[in-house]
């Protein structure tokens, strides 16, 4: 998908807003998610982030990992510690996108609700999109 399309769906979505009228997503969380889903990057956003995205613990998501394949829908990485009394070692999880939307459409709490509304949108959002931009020319076509 071209970088071009990519950016003026971003805008398009980016001010997609919930029932009450707020918008659903911090612009940075649409954008990397977006980027990512276009660009067929997997294992980009660390389940750190997504606990902080949700507003919720990053334990609470971590024990839905049992039900994912490590290596398919997730990466584990140890990381060392740098603190000179030694420790554990720092586990750093990145998620498939698959995975991310997974862990967000099961998890609990406002945020989470946001989420689901926001996949909705995104999805009624994209044949209108698409009309808009064949109606006035702009629709790119290219071999994603």
């Amino acid at each position: 998908m071209s970088a071009d399309l990519i950016d003026e769906f971003l805008a398009y979505v980016r001010d997609l807003d919930d029932d009450e009228g707020y918008q659903l997503f911090h612009p940075a969380v649409i954008e990397t998610m977006i980027r990512a889903i276009a660009h067929r990057n997997d294992f980009v956003i660390t389940l750190d982030q997504l606990a902080e995205w949700l507003a919720v613990q990053v334990g609470h998501l971590k024990r839905f990992l049992v039900n994912y394949k490590e290596g398919i829908d997730y990466h584990l990485t140890l990381k060392p510690t740098t603190s000179p009394k030694g420790g554990r070692p720092k586990e750093i999880i990145t998620l498939s996108m698959d995975c991310v939307k997974r862990l967000a459409l099961r998890s609990r709490g406002k945020r989470a609700e946001q989420v689901r509304t926001y996949f909705i949108r995104t999805e009624e959002a994209l044949p209108s999109w698409i009309e808009l931009l064949e109606d006035h020319g702009s629709l790119v076509h290219d071999n994603c």
